[in-house]
């Protein structure tokens, strides 16, 4: 069985038309694909570009920051925000900052743990206390842990009225057990 299959012209040109647009579409394809990455390519080294300028910025800063750094290390602002060596012990063996505060305002300390681990740099003091006081004793320590240097920050603050609910007679009036953490720093040596 034999098939003969005549074409028109108009059927030739379409087929002849259909035949250059394919390879004009697939260099138009590998033209954008070329063109849209070299555009990707000057975007990341503008990208770079940008941050080594900003790092060159940065380390010519380097000099004025020192100097900056020095002035305040000598200053008394300086030593305010540091605890001074030696006046916590690790395994809280010596009295902390807080508790130093909370004996002389009067609360009644149930537990105290200080903890120190050592680093490298300024060394992170966290000190913790479980007390019973009254509102005003409370306003009291966190007023004095706010305004005394060293620096001092509350970390945790757990405030609980063990008896709220209670009828009658209450056995402390106005006392709240207080879970208090505080952190200081200790300047390195």
């Amino acid at each position: 069985m034999r098939f003969e299959v005549a074409l028109s012209e108009l059927q030739q040109r379409c087929i002849a038309v259909a035949l250059a647009v394919i390879p004009l579409l697939g260099v138009i394809a590998a033209a954008t694909s070329f063109v849209s990455a070299q555009i990707q390519h000057h975007d990341s080294v503008t990208i770079r570009a940008r941050e080594i300028a900003q790092q060159k910025a940065v380390l010519e800063m380097t000099p004025q920051w020192e100097q900056r750094l020095a002035s305040l290390k000598s200053s008394s602002l300086w030593r305010g925000l540091f605890l001074p060596s030696g006046t916590v012990a690790a395994n809280g063996g010596q009295q902390g900052h807080l508790m130093h505060i909370l004996l002389q305002n009067g609360a009644t300390v149930e537990r105290n743990s200080t903890v120190a681990p050592e680093t490298a740099g300024a060394q992170e003091i966290d000190e913790s206390a479980n007390f019973t006081a009254d509102i005003s004793m409370l306003t009291r320590v966190l007023t004095e842990l706010r305004t005394t240097q060293p620096l001092s920050v509350v970390r945790r603050l757990s405030v609980e009225d063990r008896e709220n609910g209670t009828t009658g007679v209450r056995s402390l009036p106005n006392q709240l057990h207080v879970e208090l953490t505080t952190v200081s720093f200790r300047q390195p040596s």
